[in-house]
């Protein structure tokens, strides 16, 4: 049986053990936590209430909780990214894909990339996979074939990437430019829907594991990064209103909202080489 009392304000007090334990309106499992006791379930209500156990968990014991400081494989996890899962906890939204974006992003080499990539995404719209992964643009160019694409640049010999639907496009690491403030360097560009509404022939929707980003710009307004590989999804048309401005720049970008899923391409991704 549970014993608990809810005030004014939000906050509730459970009774466990003799012991009253608070949870107050800015918990990060508040939500959930009305619904175990609406449910009368003790055991998940003990889980919620535990939040560096509920994240462990989560995390399969790579994510690891002491005081209010978050390690995962025995390192600190940047802040602003830790922030916003436990506040996505807290409003009971799906957290998933951005923990498995923090498990993708820790095996990017680069530090500053690591702290820089995640607020660039969030400023610029661009969505998450469940996979952990993120969505991004490119302009491209016809290859002369019906549905075949190439970038605009050419490769040391001469000859074009194939950057049509279902390909992965890779460079070294070691080739990419890693300054931040080098606006056009060395590197496979991918960026906003304002980044590449004036170029090219058609719009590719491209797939970017986050361990791939190396040069996340300082200047958010340049609406583009730096990677050494990704992945072709599909060729999209971007809608703009009627002030001529795209979609994201009131939410999430209409491709992010179009059924996105890793079910739904999931044939597509054979052909990468780290999905």
């Amino acid at each position: 049986m549970l014993n608990y009392i809810c005030s004014g304000n939000g906050n509730i007090i459970v009774n466990f053990d003799g012991e009253n334990i608070c949870i107050d309106s800015d918990h990060v499992n508040h939500k959930m936590v009305t619904e175990a006791l609406a449910a009368g379930d003790e055991e998940q209500l003990r889980a919620l209430i535990d939040i560096p156990t509920a994240i462990k968990k989560y995390g399969a014991g790579d994510i690891e909780v002491d005081g209010d400081t978050v390690r995962y494989r025995g390192k600190p996890v940047y802040g602003y990214l830790v922030d916003r899962i436990l506040e996505q906890m807290r409003l009971g939204y799906g957290y998933q894909p951005m923990c498995s974006f923090l498990e993708n992003m820790h095996d990017n080499p680069s530090p500053e990339s690591v702290e820089q990539l995640y607020p660039f995404l969030e400023n610029n719209g661009l969505v998450l996979t469940d996979d952990g992964c993120f969505l991004a643009y490119k302009y491209v160019y016809n290859n002369g074939d019906e549905g075949k694409y190439r970038p605009s640049w050419k490769n040391p010999d001469g000859s074009y990437n194939d950057t049509s639907p279902g390909t992965v496009v890779r460079m070294s690491r070691s080739d990419v430019c890693y300054d931040p403030e080098q606006a056009c360097a060395a590197g496979l560009h991918v960026g906003t829907p304002d980044y590449v509404g004036n170029g090219g022939d058609a719009i590719m929707l491209v797939k970017v594991n986050p361990k791939h980003a190396v040069s996340v710009p300082d200047e958010h307004a340049h609406g583009k990064l730096r990677c050494c590989e990704y992945y072709n999804v599909k060729v999209v048309e971007l809608i703009k209103n009627e002030d001529n401005d795209y979609a994201y720049q009131y939410g999430l970008t209409n491709v992010g909202s179009d059924g996105y899923s890793d079910s739904k391409y999931a044939e597509l991704y054979q052909t990468a080489s780290h999905w």
